[in-house]
C-alpha cells in the first residue's frame, strides 16, 4: 500500500489493527469469503462502519464529497516551540559546540605565551578533529589537497616562478573538478564541499600574496597547515588571509570582551537557526500566492546562510580574529556578513557585498582586480563565474550567481545614469554627505525612488532565492537544472524579464 507523506507523517500507519477493527468485523479474515456478498451490502456495511466511527466528528463524513472543511485550526505557538524550537536548539548547540571548545582551546594556549610551534600544532590538530567529526571519510579529500597546495608553492617558490597566484587557482580547479565529475560520490562530495572551498580560497590567497610580496617569507609547515585547518574557520569559513591569522596567533590577549563577542555571535546563530527551520515554515501558511511562497522559501535559505554566517563569525572571533585596539581599548569586531542590508536592500549591489564580506573582499582581491583589464563589465561577470566555480560544478549555484550579476550591473548602470540626469542620490550605493547633488537622500522624491528600487531588489532576491528548497534528496547530491528551470517557470520567469525590461530602458536613455 502507497503511503501518503502527511498521514504517515501523524503516525496514521502506525495505528493499531485491532482498534480499527474494534470487534465489529472478525479478527481473523483469511478465512472469511466474501466473494459471495452483493457489493451493494458491502458498501452499506462499510457506510455504518465509517458513520458509527466517524459520523460525528469534526472531520466530517468521508463519504459526503460535497463536504467541505473549515479553516484550518489555529496555529499553537507555544506547542510549535516545543516540538520543533527546543529540538531545534539542542542539535545545533550539539554540532556547534565541539567547534567553539576547540577555538577557545586555541584561543587560551596563544593567551599563555607559548612557543608559535605549539599554537600553529594545536590549531591544525583541532581542526583536523572538527573535520573528522563533521566528514569522517571525506576528511582525505582536504587533506590531499592541502599537500598539494603546499607542494605547488613550495616548488614555485624554489624555482622563483612569479605568478603563483595564479598557478595555484588553476590547480585548485583541476583538482575540484577532477573529484566532482570522477572520484568521489555526490552525496559524499555535497557535503564536504563548502569546506573545499574554504581551503581553495586560502591555498589561492596565499599563492597571491606572495607574489604581491605581502607574505614576506614562505611559510613553514605548520605555518601553512595550522592556517588552512585553522578550527576558527575550517569547516564553516569564513576565509581569512595567512597574515590575519598569523597576527590572530601571535595576539596573547584573552579578556571578558573576547569570550562575550563570541558567544553573542553564537547566539544570533541560533536565533537565525529558529527562524530558518522553524519560523520560516508556517509564514503564509493560510495563502496560496505563489509569490508569497517564494519569498517564505527563499527567507528560509537566506537566514540558514545566516546561521553559518553568524556561527563562522562566533569560531573565528574565539580563535582571535577580529581584535582591534582604540585608545588602549580592546574590542573585537569580525562580521561575516551584514542580514540587515540583504533583507532591506538599498540596491542588488549592496546585496552582493552584504552576503559574505569576507568572500566579497576575496573575490575582489584576488579576482576582479585582477580581471580589470578585460572592461568592467567582464571583469564582474568573470568575477561572478569564478565564485560559482568555487562552489562547484551545480548549475543552479551558476544560474543564480550569473543572473544576480547581470541584474547587479543593469540596477547599477541605470541608477548611475537617473542620478546624473536629475542630480539626486539615487545610485546604487549611498552617496557621501559631501556628493554635491542637488536633491539629498531625504528628499521625497529620492526616498520614494531608492523604496522602490529596493522592493525591486527584494522582488529579484525572493525569485531567485525560491529553488532552494529543503528537499532532503535534492539536498544530499546537490540541485540539478531541472529543478532550477521548473522553480522559475512556476514564478513565469518574471525576474528574467523584468531584467530585459529594465536594460531596454537603461539602454534607450
Amino acid at each position: 500500500m502507497q503511503k501518503i507523506p502527511e498521514m504517515d507523517n501523524l503516525g496514521f500507519y502506525d495505528m493499531d489493527a485491532d482498534y480499527l477493527m474494534d470487534g465489529s468485523l472478525p479478527e481473523d479474515l483469511s478465512d472469511v469469503d466474501l466473494s459471495d456478498i452483493p457489493e451493494d451490502v458491502l458498501e452499506q456495511l462499510m457506510a455504518d462502519y465509517f458513520d458509527n466511527e466517524y459520523g460525528d466528528n469534526e472531520y466530517g463524513d468521508p463519504y459526503d464529497y460535497d463536504y467541505q472543511p473549515g479553516p484550518p485550526p489555529e496555529l499553537d505557538y507555544l506547542e510549535h516551540f516545543k516540538a520543533c524550537g527546543l529540538p531545534t536548539l539542542q542539535q545545533g548547540i550539539q554540532i556547534i559546540s565541539p567547534i567553539l571548545l576547540c577555538s577557545i582551546c586555541v584561543r587560551l594556549l596563544a593567551g599563555t605565551g607559548a612557543p608559535k610551534v605549539l599554537v600553529h600544532l594545536l590549531s591544525l590538530g583541532m581542526g583536523v578533529v572538527c573535520l573528522y567529526l563533521f566528514f569522517q571519510s571525506s576528511l582525505h579529500y582536504l587533506l590531499t589537497f592541502s599537500l598539494l597546495g603546499y607542494s605547488l608553492l613550495f616548488l614555485l617558490d624554489q624555482t622563483g616562478y612569479p605568478r603563483k597566484g595564479a598557478a595555484s587557482a588553476v590547480l585548485c580547479l583541476l583538482y575540484l573538478v577532477t573529484l566532482e565529475l570522477f572520484v568521489a560520490e555526490p552525496t559524499e562530495w555535497h557535503k564536504v564541499r563548502g569546506a573545499q572551498m574554504i581551503l581553495a580560497m586560502k591555498v589561492i590567497s596565499v599563492g597571491f600574496d606572495l607574489d604581491s610580496g605581502l607574505i614576506a617569507e614562505f611559510p613553514s609547515v605548520l605555518e601553512y597547515f595550522g592556517y588552512c585547518f585553522c578550527v576558527g574557520s575550517v569547516i564553516f569559513g569564513p576565509w581569512t588571509s595567512f597574515k590575519s591569522y598569523l597576527n590572530a596567533t601571535s595576539s596573547t590577549t584573552v579578556n571578558f570582551r573576547w569570550i562575550l563577542s563570541g558567544l553573542f555571535s553564537f547566539a544570533l546563530s541560533m536565533l537565525c537557526l529558529l527562524l530558518s527551520t522553524c519560523f520560516s515554515s508556517v509564514l503564509f501558511m493560510n495563502t496560496e500566492y505563489k509569490w508569497l511562497h517564494a519569498y517564505r522559501d527563499a527567507l528560509s535559505f537566506r537566514t540558514s546562510h545566516y546561521f553559518i554566517s553568524y556561527t563562522s563569525e562566533a569560531s573565528a572571533t574565539l580563535v582571535g580574529f577580529g581584535e582591534t585596539r582604540v585608545d588602549n581599548k580592546i574590542s573585537w569586531n569580525f562580521p561575516v556578513a551584514r542580514p540587515w542590508k540583504v533583507e532591506l536592500p538599498r540596491s542588488l549591489g549592496e546585496v552582493v557585498v552584504s552576503w559574505n564580506l569576507l568572500m566579497h573582499n576575496w573575490l575582489k582581491t584576488y579576482v576582479y582586480k585582477s580581471s580589470r583589464s578585460l572592461g568592467q563589465f567582464p571583469a564582474i561577470l568573470f568575477t561572478f563565474m569564478a565564485s560559482a566555480m568555487l562552489h562547484g560544478l551545480n548549475f543552479q549555484l551558476a544560474a543564480v550567481l550569473i543572473s544576480l550579476a547581470l541584474l547587479s550591473y543593469i540596477e547599477f548602470g541605470l541608477r548611475k545614469k537617473l542620478s546624473s540626469a536629475f542630480s539626486a542620490c539615487i545610485s546604487s550605493r549611498a552617496c557621501k554627505p559631501e556628493c554635491g547633488h542637488q536633491y539629498q537622500r531625504f528628499n521625497p522624491a529620492v526616498l520614494v525612488l531608492n523604496l522602490l528600487f529596493g522592493a525591486l531588489a527584494i522582488f529579484h532576491l525572493a525569485y531567485l532565492g525560491v529553488m532552494f528548497d529543503t528537499d532532503s534528496e535534492l539536498q544530499e547530491e546537490g540541485y540539478d537544472m531541472q529543478h532550477t528551470l521548473s522553480k522559475w517557470a512556476h514564478l513565469d520567469y518574471a525576474s528574467h524579464y523584468v531584467a530585459i525590461a529594465t536594460f531596454a530602458f537603461y539602454w534607450l536613455i
